[in-house]
């Protein structure tokens, strides 16, 4: 009877079930704990995660992108070359313009400020050399305000769009800024994102129409094997 007593007294287990009682409790109680502290390590990892992809994804396109050059820079890359295009297209030296045309993208003549890829017609540096030699009425592209079709020859589309006034002389140069800006898109810098450009710009003259008759010719250049050699000509002025 007093081992009996002196057994309840302590506390301690007086037989082997009681002990594997509470010994499964104590493993049931480890488990439970093990397990919060998995989920809750696994939903912390996913919330982490989460927040931190949108991030990612917003940082990415700054990544890629390109410096854009300077205006100075600009200008001493391509300043001289660019007059001789223009003293090409004002001469209608179509041998001398097509020596300028990028060897593998060509030339695309664009009668407006948006440049369409789908309608703008893009011309080879061969094609461009014997270009005044063709008799067909190509279409250009639309004209803006009435949406017709520009259909006209080549030396017919540099008399009436590329080459209408005397860019020589413009008052105004600008090295990859935009100068003249009417009521159309201008989407340059997305046509052309690794290009540089040089605006020749007249301005209006007839003041009863607020001088809105002015003409810009833009000259796109793209780099390939170490020259600048031009990818787009670019026709822009007031439209209604």
């Amino acid at each position: 009877m007093k081992f009996i007593r002196n057994a309840i007294g302590s506390g301690e287990p007086n037989d082997l079930s009681g002990g594997r009682v509470n010994q499964g409790r104590i493993r049931m109680t480890r488990y439970l704990k093990l397990s919060v502290s998995v989920c809750l390590g696994v939903f912390i990892t996913g919330l982490v995660q989460n927040l931190a992809l949108p991030a990612m994804v917003k940082v990415r396109p700054a990544m890629v992108q390109t410096k854009r050059m300077t205006s100075r820079e600009v200008e001493q890359l391509v300043g001289n070359r660019t007059r001789a295009v223009v003293v090409a297209l004002r001469d209608r030296d179509m041998k001398a313009l097509s020596s300028f045309v990028h060897p593998k993208k060509g030339v695309r003549f664009s009668p407006s400020a948006y440049v369409n890829p789908q309608s703008d017609i893009v011309f080879t540096q061969t094609q461009v050399k014997n270009l005044f030699t063709i008799q067909k009425r190509y279409a250009w592209g639309e004209s803006d305000g009435s949406g017709a079709s520009i259909r006209l020859t080549p030396k017919q589309y540099f008399s009436q769009f590329l080459y209408q006034r005397d860019y020589l002389k413009s008052p105004k140069i600008a090295f990859n800024q935009v100068i003249g800006e009417g009521n159309t898109v201008n989407n340059v810098l997305e046509i052309y994102p690794q290009g540089i450009f040089v605006e020749y710009y007249v301005p209006g003259r007839d003041k009863t129409i607020d001088y809105r008759d002015w003409s810009s010719l833009r000259v796109v250049f793209e780099e390939f094997n170490h020259e600048w050699y031009v990818v787009g000509l670019i026709h822009d002025g007031w439209s209604i």
